[in-house]
């Protein structure tokens, strides 16, 4: 009877053990394809309105709304929005040169050299213009 037991008592051990991996692996899954989508509209973002997504800005532009100390901090801030945003870029110009998510490889080309071309703009830009809204103006008062 106790082996009988021990059998029963293994066999739902590996049942629930066998049950938090699949768990595991499809909270991973659903991860993995959650990063894909943000960096896939990040660059659409980017290619259409040829400025950094709001997720990558919107801290900065509370910081630079709560800066009263003068031009100084605000030109520190938004050299700092500029350093990340150049670093996502880069980050995301890695992954979607690496990609296999395409339809034809005139696609790749296109997204690629738009990707490029904004980081060529972004490389140039005043910080502060970077992280503000299209058509908005920073002015100290």
């Amino acid at each position: 009877m106790s082996t009988f037991v021990m059998i029963i008592l293994f066999g739902c051990a590996i049942g629930v053990v066998f049950a938090l991996i699949m768990i595991s692996l499809n909270r991973i899954t659903a991860r993995v394809f959650e990063q894909y989508g943000v960096r896939l509209k990040d660059a659409n973002f980017i290619v259409n309105q040829g400025r950094p997504p709001e997720s990558w800005v919107e801290p900065f532009r509370r910081q630079l709304a709560a800066t009263s100390s003068g031009l100084d901090s605000s030109t520190r801030i938004g050299e700092r929005a500029k350093k990340l945003c150049l670093k996502r870029l880069k980050f995301l110009l890695r992954f979607m040169e690496k990609g296999k998510f395409y339809d034809n490889e005139r696609t790749r080309v296109t997204v690629l050299k738009a990707l490029r071309r904004e980081y060529e703009r972004w490389t140039v830009a005043d910080g502060v213009q970077l992280i503000l809204e299209e058509g908005e103006e920073y002015s100290e008062e």
